[in-house]
């Protein structure tokens, strides 16, 4: 099977997922209540132990991460000032240009992870691991000081950034992951495994969770402008600088060689308020 096929054949099972939310949510079998409770136990419980597993028991020595470290950094930075930038041309009101940027540089991990894994197999999976832990800091960090600059009245303090940060379980399993890894410690083994299980099921969720909310999206479209400028950002600018670079291909690709597939690893909701949009990361 060539390289195409196995993107296509990754495919297949998210999109099936994707499809059957989608259904769902069409046919009323998922209801509001349903789609938050996936969304919240995903977020706090599966996705947190799947990290956790993921960076505990990771062989990735964390140098041999920080080129794709600082390539994420600087994506979301230069994808940011774009948008500012078209935000200033188009003469974009104060209160939406916060959106705006938050739109076209967050993301969501359910497709990325989901592919992730049978693409690169494990080895890729732990740098990923790494990467969207350190894009949960930068992207946050980069959305609030965003919002407090034009955010105008009722600003959130930079107390109340530091509080979420600390409270968002991403990063919680994130740091209870690597100082597990630091101590040297081995994961019992059916605990190892139960944490993969969990880590599955956030998977599951989160793309269940991805295909309902495509059935609501026609009623909450924004305007044509601002959906095609934050897309173009979004798709184009932001993959741009780490594609442009051979060194980050070269090392998942090497990742692929190294290592069979293994188990998956974590995405992240969408936000849903100013609180979750600093710290629900990714986007």
């Amino acid at each position: 099977m060539g390289r195409t096929g196995e993107v296509l054949y990754a495919f297949v099972p998210v999109l099936l997922l994707i499809l059957g939310g989608y259904l769902g949510q069409r046919s009323g079998r998922i209801d509001a209540g349903l789609r938050s409770g996936l969304e919240r136990i995903a977020y706090h419980v599966f996705l947190p132990a799947l990290l956790f597993q993921n960076l505990a028991s990771s062989a990735v020595p964390g140098a041999a991460v920080l080129p794709l470290l600082l390539l994420t950094a600087s994506s979301i930075l230069l994808t940011t000032f774009a948008m500012l930038a078209w935000c200033c041309h188009a003469a974009v009101p104060a209160a939406e240009v916060g959106p705006h940027v938050m739109a076209s540089m967050r993301f969501n991990n359910f497709l990325g992870f989901s592919l992730l894994l049978p693409l690169f197999g494990p080895i890729g999976l732990a740098a990923g691991a790494m990467v969207s832990t350190f894009a949960v800091i930068v992207a946050n960090t980069v959305s609030v000081v965003v919002l407090l600059t034009f955010a105008g009245r009722n600003r959130p303090s930079l107390r109340q950034l530091g509080v979420e940060l600390a409270r968002n379980p991403l990063i919680q399993a994130s740091a209870a992951g690597l100082a597990w890894k630091a101590s040297s410690l081995d994961l019992f083994a059916p605990v190892e495994r139960t944490l993969a299980m969990l880590g599955q099921a956030g998977i599951v969720c989160g793309l269940i969770v991805v295909g309902a909310a495509l059935a609501l999206a026609p009623s909450a479209l924004p305007r044509r402008a601002a959906l095609a400028s934050t897309a173009f950002t979004k798709f184009l600018v932001l993959p741009a600088w780490p594609t442009a670079r051979p060194g980050c291909s070269a090392w998942i690709r090497s990742s692929r060689r190294r290592s069979p597939c293994s188990s998956p690893c974590p995405p992240t909701p969408p936000p849903t308020s100013w609180r979750g949009s600093w710290v629900a990361m990714p986007s």
